[in-house]
């Protein structure tokens, strides 16, 4: 399973497919969807337009709010070897994410942006992140997260900025 994806949540109809469709043209081959973003239709025209083989890409959807929880998701999922993925690893922006100090001091350091350096976080702990774009320089930036490597302190420092609730009480 790639371990850097491509998000769906809101791109619906002809957006969705070319969106879809751009992103597998960059190279993405893990794309991700659900069933409450009724997208489906468009995710899989954004398949057949990109040209690629279905077998060549990995699909994938989540578990639903309620199996969400440790024990839940744990009896839901750990029996089949569920990777577990970051929805939304950007947070959509909130909280100030990418203006955030820390992520751009980071990312200054290492000539990135603060979502490459988001990105490449959830990388290095071996999570699947999934972040959404209908925009190609975007889409493109977030796949080049693999020329540099976080160190010690950078990781710590990100990890220190968990809120410890989360960023989207609306799927609660």
């Amino acid at each position: 399973m790639p371990i850097l994806g491509f998000g769906t949540l809101y791109l619906t109809d002809e957006l969705g497919v070319r969106s879809v469709s751009e992103a597998i043209s960059l190279g993405y081959r893990l794309i991700d969807t659900a069933t409450v973003y009724a997208n489906e239709e468009a995710v899989g025209g954004g398949i057949k337009k990109s040209g690629i083989d279905r077998k060549d890409l990995f699909v994938t959807s989540k578990v639903w709010v309620d199996d969400s929880g440790y024990e839940k998701a744990n009896s839901a999922l750990n029996s089949y070897g569920i990777q577990m993925e970051a929805w939304s690893p950007l947070a959509q922006g909130r909280n100030g994410h990418f203006t955030n100090e820390t992520l751009a001091a980071i990312g200054r350091k290492h000539d990135k942006t603060n979502a490459q350096v988001s990105l490449r976080w959830h990388y290095q702990r071996g999570i699947v992140s999934i972040p959404r774009s209908s925009q190609r320089a975007q889409m493109m930036e977030n796949l080049n997260i693999f020329d540099f490597e976080l160190d010690e302190m950078d990781m710590s420092a990100i990890s220190s900025l968990d809120l410890d609730v989360t960023q989207f009480p609306e799927w609660e």
